[in-house]
């Protein structure tokens, strides 16, 4: 549970490093300051994945609730607010699926199931692992190469 505290807060403390910094000039007037990295939006984008709360229901799989979440590594973890994931009246769920944007241009694609390793609602955090292919194989993360923008990639990913 450690390092899920740990992970939100790298994703925190780096997110800042792209903010503009104000500076003073002479009128005291504020200006903004160019952007500390530039981004690289291609590379969000791509790790930015879609996640559906789906039910089977008699008449087949019902999307219940939709959100956003990021790849934060290779092999498939994904960090996501809690209330996007946790089942609840309004959006119950038998299953997460996860789409990919595969390109920055299209809609993002059904490819993945992810299983809930841990989330706390009271700070509204969630760890997502990608444990299957939508079809019901199971993904070897080993073999995953999964486009991320994480902390500890963020400078490559923000420069491309």
């Amino acid at each position: 549970m450690a390092w899920l505290w740990r992970m939100a807060l790298i994703v925190v403390l780096v997110s800042s490093l792209a903010l503009p910094v104000a500076t003073a000039q002479d009128d005291d007037e504020a200006t903004p300051a160019p952007p500390l990295v530039e981004l690289n939006t291609v590379n969000i984008k791509q790790a930015t994945v879609f996640l559906m709360q789906v039910v089977d229901t008699p008449a087949g799989p019902v999307t219940s609730c939709v959100g956003s979440g990021t790849l934060v590594s290779t092999d498939g973890l994904i960090l996501t607010n809690a209330h996007v994931v946790s089942p609840s009246p309004s959006c119950q769920a038998d299953r997460i699926v996860v789409a990919l944007s595969l390109r920055v241009d299209e809609p993002a694609v059904p490819t993945y199931v992810a299983e809930i390793l841990d989330a706390n609602r009271g700070y509204d955090l969630a760890v997502l692992q990608i444990t299957r292919f939508i079809d019901g194989r199971t993904v070897d993360r080993n073999t995953l190469k999964l486009p991320i923008c994480g902390a500890w990639r963020f400078l490559r990913c923000a420069a491309g």
